[in-house]
């Protein structure tokens, strides 16, 4: 991620929000920070199974709860995804170390919303 954004200054900003740039350069660490982010990002995007055409990256907002946990925030196209879904509930888990950052997000949908839309 830190290759990438210093070959390409912009991309961090078509990426992610303010707060999440904010969140990410008060941290020892802000590239793994960013670099997580963009994972949790990008899995809620397959979640949702549109994958990244279904919503930009800047539709989804990675937030922490005030314990710690992650959670994640709907806009645009992504939040229309997601309500044309169903989902009731989703769960979101990031990690980074210096030099690698994963993270996987889960969805819980109402089959009958889905089955009546």
């Amino acid at each position: 991620m830190k290759e990438s954004i210093l070959r390409t200054p912009k991309l961090k900003e078509r990426l992610f929000l303010d707060s999440e740039i904010s969140f990410a350069h008060a941290r020892s660490n802000p590239y793994g920070a960013l670099a997580a982010r963009f994972c949790a990002k990008e899995a809620a995007m397959k979640a949702l199974g549109k994958g990244m055409r279904g919503a930009r990256f800047r539709d989804i907002e990675v937030l922490r709860l005030p314990s710690g946990e992650p959670t994640l925030r709907f806009s645009g196209g992504a939040l229309e995804t997601f309500v044309e879904l169903g989902v009731v509930s989703f769960s979101v888990s990031m990690s980074h170390s210096e030099t690698i950052a994963t993270a996987f997000c889960a969805l819980l949908i109402d089959s009958e919303a889905v089955s009546k839309g």
